[in-house]
């Protein structure tokens, strides 16, 4: 039965023994690598050419990737992203798996000279990006098939690729072919994500907290279940992206790295593994200084499965994490269960490592509620529990995710539409405004911020977006206080 686990920043599946007792080596299933299929040039290319061309690329994962789950997801994204409609069929089962036969037609009987090296790029990282031994197996006999690549720009390419991938730049004197060019940024901005330190933040709360809501909003699009009972049955390892390639990936029980939101918001009922593992861009003002991870846990006052509270605790007392986000419902302060997991969260974690985050602060009323009454309260709440200098972050998860909604132009309906005009209003308020709570915003704070309304960040600048919603989503972004909240995960 396959297990998983987090190690080395990355989501790993143990598959157990193999064939005669002998241990199956572990395979990085999410490893944080970002395709580059977006503006590929063989994408405009003719559906035969394209048919043509994934039939080479499978010639080498058959031969050098066979069984590899890593590789064979990545392949299927390239064929769903080429064939497209029309296209001549392509699949593992249908490509050139006779070596003397591809030895016999070279490249030349398969792709013009044009596009050999966007090819070897293509080949090394579906089979072998984090593998340069088997890249040099790979390079050798990509340079036999095709003797007309000039071998002194190809090992060129190769060094950059292996040795100096990780920001550096090929002359344009040397550059194979200039087409490729944004293949290499994409491969350097991979191995340059690659080698920063992973950030884990593990997340913890009781039923209907809006965990979820936080999670998506901190993320910058849906990917955590927002059911208000027994949703988050399994723990979630969320895992961030060097850049947004338009693609998010999945493990359950097989690898899906073109994952649906049907499929995202969607357990396999025939996967008994307790974790699951989800990777895709994060569009949001987080430090650019670690790879992130968030690991969602089961609310632990789940009605229906008290299983759900031992798979949190299970994650809190083993896991590896640098911080815990604890979340708590603003509408429903003081709970016996809260109490009872704010006195466990206290026994089993440092308090240097805790954050807590009062959510749904949008839903007081003026006049009957009071932040500032309520901040106070749970603050002295943890000190009577034993915490001594608590880490308070009030937040309005919902607002924030209406603002970066809107921002990125993603679909919004009218009940949307309308609650983001209100809470632009009310979350302004000097008694509402939640960043008073926070220190002021430094000067690349507000810079980070401005990469919604750009598209820098991986999002688009809507283009019937006026100036004004803009400027007012943006101020919604640190009076919600998510602003305030990615400052603190990322001290």
């Amino acid at each position: 039965m396959a297990t998983a686990e987090l190690a080395a920043g990355r989501f790993f599946v143990k598959q157990g023994e193999g064939a005669g007792g002998a241990p199956c080596r572990e395979k990085a299933f999410l490893d944080g690598t970002a395709l580059f299929l977006h503006e590929h040039p063989v994408s405009r290319k003719s559906t035969t050419f394209r048919a043509r061309y994934l039939n080479a690329l499978g010639y080498f994962v058959k031969k050098y990737a066979d069984g590899d789950a890593r590789a064979q997801a990545v392949f299927n994204v390239y064929l769903q992203a080429f064939q497209g409609s029309g296209a001549p069929s392509s699949s593992n089962s249908n490509v050139l798996d006779d070596t003397k036969k591809l030895m016999g037609l070279g490249f030349s009987g398969i792709l013009p000279t044009t596009y050999r090296y966007s090819f070897f790029l293509d080949v090394l990282f579906i089979v072998c990006y984090d593998n340069p031994a088997l890249a040099r197996t790979i390079f050798s006999e990509v340079m036999d098939l095709s003797p007309k690549m000039r071998s002194e720009k190809a090992q060129t390419l190769f060094e950059f690729l292996y040795h100096r991938g990780d920001g550096a730049s090929i002359p344009r004197t040397q550059m194979p072919r200039t087409q490729i060019r944004r293949q290499l940024v994409c491969w350097a901005q991979n191995r340059a994500f690659s080698a920063k330190p992973l950030r884990t933040v593990l997340i913890t709360a009781g039923m209907s907290s809006g965990k979820s809501t936080l999670i998506n909003a901190l993320i910058g699009k849906k990917i955590s279940r927002t059911q208000n009972d027994a949703c988050t049955a399994k723990i979630h390892y969320i895992y961030n992206k060097p850049y947004e390639d338009g693609f998010s990936g999945e493990w359950e029980s097989v690898l899906d790295m073109n994952a649906d939101e049907e499929t995202l918001m969607t357990y396999d009922s025939e996967s008994s593994a307790p974790y699951l593992g989800v990777y895709t861009y994060f569009r949001s003002s987080l430090s650019h200084e670690y790879k992130w991870c968030f690991v969602d846990t089961p609310g632990v006052n789940s009605a229906l499965d008290q299983d759900h509270e031992q798979l949190s605790r299970n994650a809190i007392e083993n896991g590896d994490y640098d911080l815990v986000l604890y979340v708590l419902n603003a509408e429903n302060i003081g709970t016996d269960d809260d109490r009872k997991h704010l006195e466990y969260v206290h026994r089993h974690v440092p308090e240097e490592k805790v954050v807590f985050v009062i959510n749904k602060l949008d839903r007081y009323k003026q006049g009957e509620d009071c932040i500032d009454e309520t901040v106070g309260g749970v603050r002295d709440d943890l000190l009577d529990i034993g915490f001594q200098s608590p880490t308070l972050c009030p937040l309005s998860a919902y607002a924030a995710l209406l603002a970066k909604k809107s921002l990125l132009d993603d679909p919004m309906n009218e009940d949307e539409h309308d609650d983001l005009r209100l809470l632009i209003r009310k979350l302004r308020r000097r008694d509402q405004t939640l960043s008073r709570f926070y220190p002021p915003s430094p000067p690349s704070s507000e810079g980070a911020l401005s990469f919604w309304a750009d598209g820098k960040n991986g999002g688009k600048r809507s283009g019937t977006l006026s100036k004004v919603l803009e400027e007012e989503c943006l101020s919604l972004l640190r009076d919600s206080g998510l602003s305030g909240l990615e400052a603190v995960l990322g001290r």
